[in-house]
Order: structure tokens, then sequence, then C-alpha cells
């Protein structure tokens, strides 16, 4: 299919698109980073472009800040001095402050389920790296990776929370994982050895986490999208993990896994194969996901036994259960 039997609007429009953003009700919103004071957000709605945003230099990327306001953020990098900042606009196009300044660059954003802003294309003092920045609803950042060549574009996966990240100038997407979203087999001294990733854990009416994941059938954690009597889910593991949820717990190494799945042998061998091509481990590391179907009504289990030589340093297990649609 060509590209230009896609297009929103005419070739040429956005002379430097950089951002996009899509909102509820279709409408969509691209950055175009044309530079001193011509850069703009324009708006895409029942087949018009229009300008929502003036008078920036080099946009960055656009976000949608999960707050009840559903305020703009957007990035902007001075075409004099370069330094990056991201400004806070409601839906009409209307400043309404400034989040961060004095950034050593930006280049793309995404909001993560607990409303931190994740921003690349910043570098270290000495520009050793490129790294991406989390940035606190008040303005607040901490460095949460580094070692990249340029950090550019970036998406949140909403099931897992895992980041995947464009680096200019290699040839392969790199993933980042937030702790805090892994799912944890119980409380005791060595449960951060091994940990599932893929979907949200279920909590508990007390507020506890529980080593569990429910899906709908068709809802939005159903990776296949339909109603069809099947969720499908997915289910890496990680280990060696620190994680502060644990604090009584050290991570150590970790030499193999033997993973755990009754009746389900082809997907059984997938994950073991996963979880095997990156052990041993003597730092944190998360193994490639793997789909896994479970009709609905039913519930699966996925057992995973950490081991050093012979011994088993850490053995959990993941309930998936899948929920018919109504």
């Amino acid at each position: 299919m060509s590209a230009a039997t896609l297009e929103l609007a005419p070739s040429g429009s956005i002379g430097a698109a950089q951002a996009i953003l899509s909102l509820a009700g279709g409408d969509i919103l691209v950055g175009d980073a044309a530079g001193a004071g011509a850069g703009r957000v324009v708006r895409f709605s029942a087949g018009n472009l229009t300008n929502l945003i003036t008078g920036l230099d080099f946009t960055a990327g656009v976000s949608l800040a999960l707050t009840p306001a559903n305020e703009l953020l957007v990035g902007d990098v001075d075409a004099v001095t370069f330094a990056g900042s991201v400004d806070r606009y409601d839906l009409t196009g209307a400043f309404v402050g400034t989040l961060i300044r004095g950034l050593s660059g930006a280049y793309d954003q995404a909001t993560t389920s607990g409303g931190n802003l994740l921003l690349t294309g910043t570098f270290r003092n000495d520009f050793s790296s490129s790294n991406i920045l989390s940035i606190t609803p008040a303005g607040v950042s901490t460095e949460i990776a580094s070692g990249f060549s340029f950090s550019s574009g970036i998406a949140i996966d909403p099931q897992s929370q895992q980041a995947l990240v464009l680096d200019f100038g290699t040839s392969y997407v790199d993933t980042l994982l937030p702790v805090s979203a892994l799912t944890i087999g119980g409380a005791s001294r060595r449960e951060c050895q091994a940990e599932f990733w893929g979907g949200p854990f279920d909590v508990a009416p007390n507020g506890k986490q529980l080593s569990r994941w429910t899906c709908t059938d068709g809802d939005a954690c159903d990776r296949d999208g339909t109603a069809n009597g099947v969720c499908e889910f997915v289910v890496g593991t990680c280990f060696t993990v620190s994680d502060a949820r644990l604090p009584a717990c050290t991570a150590a190494g970790v030499d193999a896994a033997e993973i755990r799945i009754l009746k389900s042998p082809p997907v059984l061998a997938q994950i073991q194969a996963a979880a095997s091509a990156i052990l041993p481990a003597t730092a944190a590391a998360c193994s490639a996901g793997v789909p896994l179907a479970v009709p609905a009504r039913k519930t699966t289990r996925v057992a995973v036994r950490a081991k050093v030589g012979a011994r088993t340093v850490d053995s959990d297990t993941l309930t998936l259960r899948c929920k018919a649609s109504a």
C-alpha cells in the first residue's frame, strides 16, 4: 500500500514533523520542529489542519499528562542555546506553565501509568552519553538510563509499562522495565531472584500485591485485541532484581532457571528458551516476552525456579486468569 494514499495532509504541510499524539475522539497532534520561532504543534481534526500552539523553536515530544486536567506536555529546544524545556498547555493550546527547563536537549516523551514523564534526547553534563530522564508532575528529574548514542523515539507498553527506546547509531530497540511493575512471588528474603513481567499484577483489597494477572477477553489487557474466547498475555522473566519492595532480599547471581506450565509444551519451550538466553546473570536481566493464550473462564499457572548450581534460590508461580466478556 502506498503511503501517499494514507496522508492526512498534502506533502510539505509540516516541514519538520517530529512528534505525534492521538487524542480521544480521533484528532491528531503533530509537532513541527521548524526552529527559530517557527516551531509549532498542529492539529488534524475532521480532515482540517490548524495551528494549536505556535512560537516554538525545535518542537520536541508531545504527550498527554495523566492528570484530571488532561494537560498537554510539549518539549522545545531553544534555537540559540539548545537548552531543552517542557511546557504545559491545555487542549485549546493555551499556555499553562513550565514543567521543567534548563535541560541539555529534548527529543521525545511518554507518560507512565504513575504520572511521570519519560524524556529522551538529553545528555550527561560531560556529554559522555545520551540519557533518559524521569520527570515528576512537580518538575523533579531523575536519570533512569544512560549510555545511549542519542536517545530518540520512546513509547510505553500500557500493560507491562515496558519502555521501548530508539537510539541513533544502533540497529536495535532498547527496552526498559520499571521494577515497580514486575510481579513478585511473595515477601521472603529470596523473592527478588526471580520475578515476572508482561502484565499488571492484581491487588488484594488490603493493598497486597498478588502473583496473579486477571484479564477480561477483549479488554485492553487482551493482547489479541478481540473478544474471541481467549485472553492473550505476554509473559517474561527477570532475574537478580534489586527491588525496593523487598528490602530484606539481596539480589544475587542466578545460573539457570526452570520453567513449568501444565499442558502447554510449545509455549513452555519458548518461555524456557527466552529465560535461558539471558542466564547466567550476575546483574539484573529480563528475558523477551512470549505470548501465552488462556481460554475464557480458565486459569493457567506459570512457575519459575531460579537456580545456583543445583540449588533453588527462588521459586515463584504466576496465575493467569481469563474472564469471559460480558
